[in-house]
């Protein structure tokens, strides 16, 4: 059961992270590179790394929970939901943020993120009026 556990929410965390994704970058209209070109076919295979690296992160406290609940004698089901539930709303959220600052900006949330500290409620004003459509498709992905 740990060892599945483990497995099961790894490949269905990393696989929502790709699927997620290209859900957000067809949002939009107008991409800078064809999504199922040869270029960005590769720009979505080269992010598996990260996609994979935060599918590990966020399954490590599934694994930590199945195996308290293995030692304590008790069913992991409700907190492996619960855990699972909140990785899922994580991946989602952060993925069309970054498609959304990375169709504005050009490129991807790195340092910028640190630098618009204190200016919150301005950028989430602008995402809701400029990028309404991509955030409600979030919303219902999630």
């Amino acid at each position: 059961m740990l060892i599945r556990n483990t497995i099961v929410s790894f490949v269905l965390l990393i696989t929502l992270t790709t699927l997620s994704k290209i859900w957000a970058l067809l949002s939009f209209y107008q991409l800078p590179i064809e999504l199922f070109s040869a270029s960005g076919i590769e720009a979505l295979l080269f992010g598996l790394r990260l996609d994979g690296t935060a599918a590990a992160l966020l399954t490590a406290p599934i694994f930590i929970v199945t195996i308290a609940a293995t030692l304590l004698n008790r069913s992991p089901a409700a907190l492996t939901r619960l855990f699972l539930s909140l990785a899922i709303i994580w991946i989602v959220a952060t993925t069309f943020s970054d498609a959304i600052y990375a169709k504005d900006s050009g490129k991807h949330v790195t340092f910028e993120l640190f630098a618009a500290k204190g200016m919150e409620v301005e950028l989430l004003t602008t995402a809701f009026k400029s990028y309404w459509g991509t955030i409600v498709i979030g919303l219902v992905w999630s």
